[in-house]
């Protein structure tokens, strides 16, 4: 699986985009619970985007990425 930070608030809004469309939408969690103030930007805390493809566990940290 590739991970990708997200530094852009283009990326930013693009993970929020999907995260609206699972979450609330299809799950139908409130988008006041779904989306907080760590999401007002790449900077607030650490958001990743991936490519979503599957490999075998392995353990890492955030500081590996």
């Amino acid at each position: 699986m590739e991970c990708k930070a997200i530094t852009e608030q283009s990326e930013l809004k693009q993970a929020l985009a999907v995260r609206m469309e699972v979450f609330v939408q299809e799950q139908g969690v409130s988008p006041e619970e779904e989306v907080d103030e760590y999401d007002a930007s790449p900077s607030a805390c650490r958001h990743f985007f991936s490519d979503g493809r599957r490999q075998s566990r392995r353990r890492g940290s955030l500081e590996d990425l």
